[in-house]
């Protein structure tokens, strides 16, 4: 863990998205600001600039599974998502100084690791890595938790082809693999993956059978039940800014009644029969307009 500081990058968007979620300023200002205003500076002066002028994140680490890491592709991927979303906070919140930090950042950035592998163009879990540990895969970073690549957005095709050929497979316990084929659209597996995670042979055996095993850690399981839970919901609705995207990953054999919350104060709930949305109520009304469809 001693290079491992992406977690900062995380924690960061968990306050963010609770802002865009709420609107509750006051909490922007108590904890959003302080604590990512402290993790952007810290990158910024941490790390140096190569030749070109660009932000050179070494030493780091990619995650706990490789333990030496030149621009980490977590670390990359979580600034070019966060720092967007930072500018486009209310004026009134920020000072000129941060502002002018954050662009500044933005343009310093390194690249997206990007490289060949079985003659398919992927995404990499860093520039140079070493050390192998652990069983993530930080290659898909860009993926979730940092959303930069999905339906809707650039370099799907790259983003499923590095999926497709990921080093780590798994649907068990802190595993990413289900909510990143929601956010993928790969709708069969993501079925699949999410029927296995909820089955019996998730189930301890432990004195309360309706806790979840212990997968890599301990029962009850919380991470395999959270991970189950994002994807489901993913699997009926995705959001990024205003848009509100409705069944991107939902097989057409599962019918559904929802109810989810959605940024800007929003709450969407509808019900899904035969993979077709036939119901639908967004409230507050207007937000209704932002809704898509996305009928697999």
């Amino acid at each position: 863990m001693t290079y491992y500081w992406a977690g900062g990058i995380e924690l960061s968007l968990i306050l963010w998205n609770y802002w865009i979620y709420t609107l509750d300023e006051s909490f922007a200002r108590e904890f959003l600001l302080p604590i990512a205003d402290a993790v952007t500076e810290f990158f910024d002066l941490h790390y140096p600039r190569d030749e070109r002028g660009r932000m050179r994140i070494e030493p780091g680490q990619a995650l706990e599974t490789w333990h030496e890491a030149t621009n980490p592709l977590p670390d990359v991927a979580g600034l070019r998502y966060l720092l967007p979303k930072l500018l486009e906070l209310p004026e009134s919140f920020t000072t000129e100084i941060q502002h002018q930090r954050w662009q500044r950042m933005l343009k310093e950035l390194p690249e997206i690791p990007l490289s060949e592998k079985a003659g398919t163009r992927v995404f990499l879990p860093g520039e140079r890595v070493a050390r192998k540990t652990n069983t993530e895969n930080p290659e898909l970073y860009g993926v979730f938790p940092f959303r930069l690549f999905g339906m809707g957005k650039p370099d799907l095709e790259t983003a499923r082809d590095t999926f497709a050929l990921r080093l780590h497979q798994s649907h068990d316990c802190w595993s990413q693999d289900d909510i990143q084929m929601a956010l993928l659209g790969l709708t069969e597996q993501a079925k699949a993956n999410v029927a296995a995670r909820a089955s019996q042979r998730a189930v301890s055996q432990s004195r309360f059978p309706a806790f979840w095993d212990a997968f890599h850690d301990w029962i009850p399981d919380m991470d395999h039940g959270g991970v189950l839970q994002m994807a489901l919901q993913l699997m009926l609705m995705q959001t990024e800014g205003k848009e509100i995207r409705l069944l991107p990953a939902w097989p057409k054999e599962w019918n559904a009644d929802f109810k989810l919350h959605a940024p800007l104060e929003t709450v969407v709930q509808g019900t899904v029969r035969g993979g077709k949305l036939v119901d639908l109520k967004v409230t507050p009304p207007q937000r209704r307009t932002d809704g898509i469809a996305c009928e697999q």
